[in-house]
């Protein structure tokens, strides 16, 4: 799980750094309300949230309408990422891309890999490592649990008494 993981986080980081994200469009525009201060920071924002998959348009006053998202963002708490959002622009003036997404990156991927009751076929265990073994990958995945342990030929033949 922890391997596959690596591998799934991996190429959405991937996929955000280059500017190639899969765009979800809605099928209702989710509709938000911002201050003056805020309208005035987040259009300014506008081109590099499109960059990042998420279309956000003007839709009155100080109103506007988030038309899509990042397909790897599908289940966003439209809330609470806007506050983010806003909140992010308006006191610090910058969005930084992969920051902002990290933990729905994450969580994407997590959900994604194959699970330890999982049975899979012995072409793709030998696929997974093969992955992980050509990747520049570190040797944990996203939240920290390592993807190999080192265990000693001592430990070994502790466990089957072999050695005290």
């Amino acid at each position: 799980h922890a391997a596959h993981e690596r591998i799934m986080y991996d190429k959405l980081e991937k996929e955000f750094n280059s500017g190639s994200v899969a765009v979800q469009n809605l099928l209702i525009p989710y509709i938000f309300n911002v201050s003056i201060d805020e309208k005035e920071a987040l259009e300014s924002k506008i081109g590099d949230l499109e960059k990042c998959g998420f279309s956000i348009t003007p839709y009155g006053e100080n109103t506007f309408a988030l038309r899509s998202v990042p397909t790897r963002c599908g289940e966003l708490d439209f809330a609470g990422f806007l506050n983010t959002l806003i909140h992010d622009v308006t006191q610090r003036g910058v969005i930084d891309d992969f920051a902002l997404f990290k933990d729905k990156i994450m969580q994407n991927a997590c959900k994604s890999a194959i699970k330890g009751e999982d049975d899979i076929s012995k072409e793709e265990i030998v696929k997974l490592v093969a992955d992980i073994a050509k990747s520049d990958a570190v040797l944990f995945c996203p939240h920290g649990r390592p993807i190999v342990v080192k265990i000693s030929k001592t430990e070994v033949e502790k466990w089957f008494k072999r050695i005290v």
